[in-house]
């Protein structure tokens, strides 16, 4: 089936919010700072995923019948290498394993 990257909005509405409180100058708990801190990284993975995801979906959708006996292999591989990022990858893995994952 068709993927799509899994940001929660919950994590999207506490960096806008850290954002505005930050903008008018209030108080942000500490831990929300630290969240906060990686909102420039969070932007630029998803970016690259959400790259990622719209080539394989292409791939998927775009494909002709007569074609998927011959690129059947190929996208095995794909689900083979993407295969971690559905089942094991997860946003609190951060700077070790998503920059990995999404370089493989």
């Amino acid at each position: 089936g068709l993927l799509k990257v899994n940001f929660d909005p919950a994590l999207v509405r506490l960096l806008r919010e850290v954002r505005f409180f930050l903008i008018y100058g209030l108080e942000v708990p500490a831990e929300a700072l630290m969240i906060y801190d990686m909102v420039d990284t969070y932007r630029t993975w998803t970016s690259q995923l959400d790259h990622i995801v719209g080539l394989y979906n292409s791939v998927l959708t775009d494909l002709l019948p007569v074609e998927e006996p011959l690129l059947g292999d190929r996208i095995t591989k794909m689900d083979n290498a993407l295969a971690p990022g559905l089942t094991e990858l997860k946003w609190s893995h951060g700077a070790e394993q998503i920059p990995e994952f999404i370089a493989g």
